[in-house]
Order: structure tokens, then C-alpha cells, then sequence
């Protein structure tokens, strides 16, 4: 294979990511096929899609966010992304260990919740939500579920990464205000291996030819767990890149490099997009 160049890689993220032409898609499959969409800005998902969609139409994505086919969460990063429903479960037992390091459940251990007592209030908690909380409202609910913790508010900051919880969807325009409310996903439980083999598996489809420290400035993943994944994949191939340099890919037959691709149009991205922070070096758009 013909080795990536550095005008190479960026035709190739633009394609990857609907970028070089709009696609004549539905917006659940838009969302899944780019991994996910920055959400910090509640504008920002809708953005994303107009770049990338053919006819985009503002109601489709306001209809799959209300019925949960998209989902808003604290993902990649531990910063919000849309993410279509099924991707939530894997996606959240990738970031396992990143939760770990965090400090998450030490600020749990030091209340004194344990394992089944943690499960107890994320039970109870899913019961009580079956309208949306803010952060007030789970606050004073963890206050009457778990009087042993002495600051509820802290007790809701570590839940909300070690539980399933998805903004939920309100009237304002973008289907989100800044006032966050949560709901609870219903999630399967993954093996944390197994995700982050997803993980990687789904990143570079939708941003690869890459490399581990990509990935893991897109994650903040460890980038020795991450190359521990990637060398047990039959699925993933090193490719030549640029300067001598090794990639990594799917392999999926994809071809090599195209001798003469063909040019870009412009795109206004918005704050954030996804291909702006999926890589470490940012040259690469």
C-alpha cells in the first residue's frame, strides 16, 4: 500500500466523516456513522448534521432525541455527546477505567457506599426519575435515599459518571437548554475489553487512518490500554503514514490512499466538531 500523506489523511477524515459531500441519510445513521457528535453546545449536534446530511431537516433530530433514538450523555472526555441509544452502553463501559482514575468511586468509598450499596441508590434513583431532575431536585433525593452522605451534591457528581444518566430532551430551541434535567439510561452491562475494542474499532472507521495517541486524545483513555486492545485486534492493520510514521485501520478493504482526490468544499464547522479535537496532531484538518 502507497504510503498516507499529510493532504492524504485529511481528504480522508473529510470523507470519512460526510464532510466531502452530504450524504442522503437518516440522522440516526448519520449520528452512528461518525461515532458521535460533540454536544457540549446544545446547537452543536444540529450543526454537525447540516454539514453532513442531505436535506438536513432540524425536526428529524428534535423527533430522535424526544423518542431516545439519539442520546445526549457524558461520554468521551466526560464531555457531552450524541450517540445513537444502542452505542450508549459500550461507549460508557469503555470509559471504565478513565471513571476509575478520576477519583469516582474513591469520592464513593469515602462516603462509605459499597458496591451493592452504590446499586441500591442507582435503583432507587431510577425509580424516583421517572419525570426529569436537575441537579437541585437529585440533590434533595439523595439527601432522603442516602443520609449517610453528608454532601449530596458530591454524591450526585460521582453518580452521575458511575450510573447510566442522559440529558433529557426539553422545549427550549435544540432541544436543550443550559439547565441540565436527566433522566436514567436502561443499559446493558459490557465487558469493559470488549468496549474498548468497539471503541477503537468504531473511532477509526469514522476517523482512522490514525494512531494511539489519536485515540486517546479523542477518548482520554490511557494510551498504554489502548495499544494493549489494538495489538489483540485480528481486525486492525498498520498502514504506512506519513515521514515513515504507522497508522493503524480498519480492515474492511478499504483501499489505499487516492492518487487524485478530488476537492474539498468548504464546511463551517462548529464549535467543537468532532474532527477538531479527534486527533492529536490538529494539522490534520
Amino acid at each position: 500500500m502507497a504510503a498516507w500523506t499529510s493532504e492524504a489523511l485529511t481528504h480522508e477524515t473529510m470523507v470519512r466523516q460526510g464532510l466531502s459531500s452530504r450524504r442522503a441519510v437518516g440522522v440516526h445513521d448519520a449520528v452512528r456513522s461518525v461515532l458521535a457528535l460533540q454536544a457540549q453546545e446544545p446547537a452543536a449536534p444540529y450543526l454537525a448534521l447540516w454539514n453532513r446530511v442531505d436535506g438536513f431537516d432540524a425536526a428529524d433530530l428534535d423527533r430522535a432525541v424526544a423518542d431516545g433514538t439519539i442520546v445526549k450523555a457524558s461520554l468521551f472526555r466526560f464531555t457531552l455527546h450524541a450517540v445513537g441509544a444502542g452505542d450508549v452502553g459500550w461507549a460508557r463501559a469503555a470509559m471504565r477505567s478513565r471513571v476509575r482514575d478520576a477519583g469516582y468511586f474513591e469520592v464513593l468509598d469515602d462516603i462509605g457506599l459499597d458496591a451493592d450499596r452504590v446499586a441500591e441508590i442507582l435503583g432507587q434513583l431510577s425509580s424516583a426519575m421517572v419525570e426529569p431532575h436537575d441537579n437541585a431536585d437529585l440533590e434533595r433525593v439523595l439527601a432522603e435515599f442516602a443520609p449517610e452522605a453528608t454532601d449530596p451534591a458530591r454524591l450526585w457528581s460521582a453518580l452521575r459518571m458511575v450510573g447510566a444518566f442522559r440529558n433529557a430532551p426539553t422545549t427550549d430551541t435544540w432541544s436543550f437548554g443550559r439547565r441540565p434535567t436527566y433522566l436514567p439510561c436502561t443499559v446493558a452491562t459490557d465487558h469493559e475489553p470488549s468496549a474498548t475494542a468497539e471503541l477503537v474499532r468504531r473511532y477509526l472507521a469514522a476517523f482512522g487512518p490514525a494512531n494511539v495517541a489519536d485515540l486517546s486524545q479523542f477518548t482520554i483513555l490511557k494510551r498504554s490500554a489502548l495499544r494493549e486492545v489494538t495489538e489483540s485486534m485480528a481486525d486492525i492493520v498498520t498502514v504506512p503514514g506519513p515521514n515513515g510514521s504507522h497508522l493503524l485501520d480498519v480492515n474492511d478493504g478499504r483501499s489505499g490512499p487516492e492518487a487524485d482526490p478530488s476537492p474539498l468544499p468548504p464546511r463551517l464547522l462548529g464549535m467543537w466538531d468532532s474532527v477538531l479535537l479527534a486527533y492529536s496532531d490538529r494539522s490534520r484538518v
